[in-house]
């Protein structure tokens, strides 16, 4: 009766698998799967690695970088006037150009632009004016510019600058800015780029007749050209005088012909041509 008792009081516990067998149970699976993965050729894939979001990723910056660079690029335009063949058009990407390098690359340009006809010449660049122009000869990019004007920062999107109200009084401001500038190349003058109407979007279109909006270079008589070609008429003909004198005594009219024809010659192809560009203005 004790025995019966004693087992027939004795709760009945449940019973656990060992957790070895069920590692062991689990391992078989584990390795099938594996198995089949190797299993599957390399010419293909499955369905999860062709839905795999990391190939989507790696696409999608290259295009949005190029998009967001493409959207930051902004163009300013410099408008030269070399000598007869018409204003030349050049176009500065303002990407990696800070304020302080702002005038020094317009006057090399300028300067690149006459050529051997800037180096003869008794004018040079001492300021711009903001001007409209339009295309005339796409290919060599010659335009001719037509007003004195800004883009209208209210409906002309492809241009974007700092504006203040009234106009007039605003490009009169923006060019004495870069006169001064030009004219004091150690003055570092902060804030120029923001009152520059600059071209957005991309460059300005190659079609015949395109507006756009820029600087036009104004170009003023050199001093130090001047007084340059001064020494250049009067010591070489000076010398040439007194040599002719020492031969042919009394001779002054024939003792300074060479300074004449120098004159002559500095007239014409110099002066006359300095003239137009700077009456032009």
């Amino acid at each position: 009766m004790s025995m019966i008792s004693a087992s027939g009081n004795t709760p009945i516990l449940p019973t656990h698998q060992p957790l070895s067998s069920t590692r062991d149970a689990a391992a078989p699976n584990s390795s099938n799967q594996s198995s089949g993965n190797r299993s599957t050729p390399a010419g293909f894939s499955s369905s999860a690695s062709l839905s795999s979001p990391s190939a989507t990723v790696s696409r999608k910056p290259s295009s949005g970088h190029t998009n967001s660079q493409h959207a930051m690029d902004t163009y300013l335009h410099w408008c030269i006037d070399p000598t007869r063949i018409g204003t030349k058009l050049v176009e500065f990407n303002l990407q990696n150009i800070r304020d302080s390098e702002l005038v020094p690359t317009l006057l090399k340009a300028y300067r690149t632009v006459r050529g051997l006809s800037g180096w003869i010449s008794l004018t040079t660049c001492s300021g711009a004016r903001l001007v409209k122009f339009k295309r005339m000869a796409p290919d060599n990019d010659i335009i001719a510019c037509v007003a004195r004007s800004i883009p209208c920062h209210k409906t002309n999107d492809n241009y974007s600058y700092d504006y203040q109200d009234p106009e007039a009084e605003f490009i009169r401001f923006v060019e004495e800015l870069i006169a001064y500038r030009v004219q004091n190349p150690c003055c570092n003058l902060p804030m120029v780029l923001n009152v520059l109407p600059k071209k957005i979007r991309g460059k300005l279109e190659k079609d015949f007749g395109v507006e756009g909006y820029g600087l036009r270079a104004v170009s003023t008589w050199s001093l130090w050209k001047g007084f340059l070609a001064f020494l250049i008429l009067s010591i070489p003909p000076c010398i040439f005088a007194i040599r002719w004198l020492i031969g042919h005594e009394g001779d002054l009219q024939n003792s300074f012909m060479l300074e004449v024809l120098l004159m002559g010659a500095l007239n014409i192809f110099v002066i006359k041509l300095d003239s137009q560009m700077v009456t032009t203005k």
